[in-house]
């Protein structure tokens, strides 16, 4: 049974990439370009997730604030894990982000 991932993410090009390596991982990528189209997507209770993949810098909401919302859902979504990219490959996550109820920052490594 494939992984089931929520990528919010506004920047498309990115969103398209990290979705077409991880689906040829074996990945099921759905992306939502905001962070109120992905609250929505979760509220709708389709497919609920296995992990979402969390933009920190989204344009209509911030990522932390999409963060709690989540952790404020019902119905076992409250527990989804998020990951959060960090901005930048070289600087560790910020505290405050922890606290919002992220479990942990994803180490990503940028090509030299």
């Amino acid at each position: 049974m494939s992984q089931h991932l929520l990528m919010i993410e506004d920047d498309a090009r990115l969103a398209h990439m990290v979705g077409e390596y991880l689906g040829q991982s074996g990945f099921v990528i759905s992306h939502a370009p905001n962070a109120q189209a992905g609250l929505t997507r979760l509220q709708s209770g389709d497919a609920v997730p296995d992990l979402v993949i969390l933009d920190l810098m989204l344009p209509d909401m911030d990522g932390l604030e999409v963060c709690r919302r989540i952790r404020a859902m019902g119905a076992g979504l409250g527990q989804t894990p998020v990951e959060s990219p960090p901005a930048t490959c070289w600087r560790p996550p910020a505290r405050p982000s922890m606290a919002s109820g992220r479990w942990a920052a994803l180490q990503w490594s940028s090509p030299p």
